[in-house]
């Protein structure tokens, strides 16, 4: 069935929602090319373009910091799901603009090179353990993902933010 908010455009970011393996699995929507309706096993995650690049969204839902929030958020025994309101309960670390342009950059050429055929998983892996070195380093927003995703009924970005330093365990510190 084609429903409108199943549509997926660029700049989404596209979440597994269910599934034992691959919960909790995203990638950014960056050519046209990837564009489609999206499954009912996804969820469409839009960011506010002024705090989260979406190649970056993708890169953070591969941190410890958030698979270990979204560990406590599966529910189920057999096929295991993660509700959206919990999903918008997890605390997602904003860092600036200036350190999310050159992930997102890499994220892209890792992209490319994937389709090309020319990139491994292990590419992105290791992108992604750099962006969890460069986040225990800095200071960074902490939103919950509500307030980062371009939601109509969202609070005002200054409601559920704190600025931050990362633990190495993972844990949050002010």
């Amino acid at each position: 069935m084609d429903k409108p908010q199943a549509r997926t455009k660029v700049g989404d970011v596209l979440f597994v929602r269910v599934g034992v393996g691959c919960i909790g699995r995203a990638a950014a929507v960056l050519h046209d090319d990837e564009t489609g309706i999206a499954d009912d096993y996804l969820y469409i995650l839009r960011f506010r373009s002024d705090q989260m690049l979406p190649e970056v969204s993708a890169l953070l839902t591969q941190t410890q910091f958030f698979k270990q929030q979204l560990e406590r958020c599966k529910r189920g025994t057999g096929t295991v799901t993660v509700p959206q309101r919990l999903l918008r309960e997890i605390l997602v670390p904003v860092p600036p603009m200036s350190v999310q342009h050159p992930f997102a950059e890499a994220y892209r050429k890792i992209h490319y090179q994937y389709r090309s055929g020319l990139s491994e998983a292990s590419e992105l892996a290791s992108l992604v353990s750099k962006l969890e070195r460069v986040l225990m380093g800095c200071r960074v927003v902490v939103h919950c993902l509500q307030i980062a995703l371009n939601a109509t009924d969202r609070q005002s970005p200054g409601e559920a933010q704190k600025t931050t330093h990362c633990s190495p365990s993972g844990t949050i510190r002010a």
